[in-house]
């Protein structure tokens, strides 16, 4: 059963899913094979917004958003969790579930989140059903390569995962070993669900900072005349530096604009510690939040060089998406790049075969969260409300 809260920006996956269509552009088939078989010849999938379906669960697997909203771009430390989505639906899954049913959280939260958010909240609705009994609480994140290895990144990849108790880690990995291919791929079992949750915030900071690196070597290859992706293809046969990866016009995605600054909000506010320990990790953030508006400057130079103003120009902007062959826009540098160029007075163009509706500018009081729109960055933003891909 697929439960979405019927909220108004995703109300719309429920109808979707129930004719057998993916609410998900991707370039694997196997996406919407999966969905289409599942709805209509195996009769195993269908999706709800009623609450009384958790009453049927043994498992609930929350993918429930935990954002973090920055104050500022290009300083992630002056911003916080937003964790009202994730708090209202632990407690409406703790007022409907069976009191032996495992809850597994795979969404990427504030390290300490399911032992001292969760866990109070469900702990405390049971006692107020009467429910003598501890909530059943784990912890897996997700481990998924959006594109065209969509499925196969689920699951066949390695897969961390903890328990708050025996008994929950013992569901838990019970659980993923059902659904996921263990034996060519092992789970990572953790003693506790704080490693579990650190373990994701640590993999996504970890690449956010080989990324952030590579932006001041590629101002140097630019003011220099070296070409940089022959540099690291040179440098990648080396196994030991065989991830290196080239940073593109601008870093995007869900996870790796947002997932170090929940570290650093989880360090002060869920674990009391008043000193400033990271270095590294907030400032690869900075770094990568205001990539793309390099890629503006160099549209500009580049206008400027054939004798063409950018507040007179036409500009294309191939790919709306933060990543190649899928159609998610969310915290992608394209966005910024197209900010920052109607800010100087262009007129941007957009196309990408993966994305009907970019949100982020058709409603931009909305998203990605009310008032936290990144229009409020930038000048001249009214204009790209109108903006179609």
């Amino acid at each position: 059963i697929g439960m979405q809260r019927p909220s108004v920006r995703s109300f719309w996956k429920i109808p979707l899913l129930n004719r057998g269509l993916s609410p998900v552009k991707s370039e694997d088939p196997k996406v919407d094979e999966l969905i289409r078989r599942c709805v209509h010849e195996k009769k195993t999938l269908t999706a709800t917004f009623t609450y009384d379906a958790l009453k049927l669960a043994d498992v609930v697997v929350v993918d429930v958003q935990c954002d973090y909203l920055k104050e500022e771009l290009g300083n992630v430390r002056n911003g916080q969790a937003d964790m009202a989505a994730l708090e209202q639906s632990l407690e409406i899954i703790a007022e409907h579930i069976r009191p032996d049913a495992l809850v597994l959280i795979e969404t990427t939260v504030a390290p300490g989140t399911t032992e001292q958010v969760a866990y109070p909240i469900m702990r405390k609705v049971f006692r107020r059903r009467g429910i003598e009994t501890d909530p059943l609480l784990a912890h897996s994140y997700e481990r998924v390569m959006p594109g065209r290895q969509y499925v196969d990144s689920i699951r066949n990849f390695w897969r961390v995962c903890s328990g708050i108790n025996d008994e929950a880690r013992d569901r838990v990995v019970r659980f993923l070993s059902d659904v996921l291919n263990v034996e060519d791929y092992p789970l990572t079992v953790l003693d506790r669900p704080i490693e579990s949750e650190t373990a994701k915030i640590v993999e996504n900071s970890f690449r956010a900072t080989i990324l952030a690196f590579l932006h001041e070597w590629s101002l140097f290859a630019e003011r220099n005349g070296v070409d940089l992706i022959k540099v690291i293809e040179a440098i990648k046969v080396r196994p030991t530096h065989s991830n290196i990866i080239f940073p593109g016009p601008g870093i995007g995605g869900y996870c790796l604009p947002k997932d170090g600054g929940l570290g650093i909000w989880a360090y002060r506010h869920l674990h009391g510690f008043d000193d400033d320990i990271f270095r590294i990790t907030p400032t690869a953030i900075d770094i990568n939040d205001t990539r793309a508006l390099h890629a503006a400057q160099l549209v500009r130079d580049a206008l400027r060089n054939m004798g063409r103003p950018v507040a007179a120009a036409e500009v294309l902007v191939l790919g709306a998406s933060y990543r190649e062959d899928v159609g998610d826009t969310r915290y992608s540098g394209s966005e910024l790049l197209v900010r920052r160029l109607a800010e100087m007075g262009a007129e941007p163009r957009v196309h990408d075969p993966y994305v009907d509706h970019w949100w982020e500018f058709e409603k931009q009081d909305e998203y990605p969260s009310p008032e936290y729109s990144w229009k409020r960055f930038f000048r001249n933003q009214e204009k790209l409300k109108d903006l179609r891909v």
